[in-house]
């Protein structure tokens, strides 16, 4: 609860958390027994900006212990971002796959959105 920062709060019930707090109470709970990997998703959903930098970097730290992290999400600038890998779905195929320094958000956006279309909305 420390490493969360909800090591105040360890006494209220968990339906008084914000979306925020709940998310770090899963991170928490899913590191307790020392996973090697850690399926995520879509942990930064219904999250403000303050949370959701402060979850990407506890993620960042958490990769950072040797532990393989699987983010399922659809914000393409945080798999940019966050990845070592991505592999990236588009009506169940793989649309674009790539690591380390050939993650670009161009190229993720490119791939998965298409062709801008008139109306501004993806295929």
């Amino acid at each position: 609860l420390e490493a969360e920062g909800l090591y105040d709060v360890a006494d209220l019930r968990v339906g008084a958390f914000s979306r925020g707090m709940a998310q770090r109470l899963a991170i928490a709970r899913a590191c307790i027994h020392d996973p090697s990997i850690i399926l995520l998703d879509e942990p930064f959903t219904g999250l403000d900006r303050r949370a959701a930098d402060r979850l990407a970097e506890r993620l960042d730290g958490l990769r950072g212990q040797s532990r393989a992290l699987v983010l399922i999400t659809h914000d393409l600038r945080l798999a940019a971002e966050l990845a070592d890998r991505v592999d990236a779905l588009v009506r169940g195929k793989v649309a674009f796959h790539a690591s380390g320094a050939e993650i670009t958000l161009a190229h993720l956006e490119a791939s998965v959105l298409g062709p801008a279309t008139t109306g501004g909305c993806a295929p």
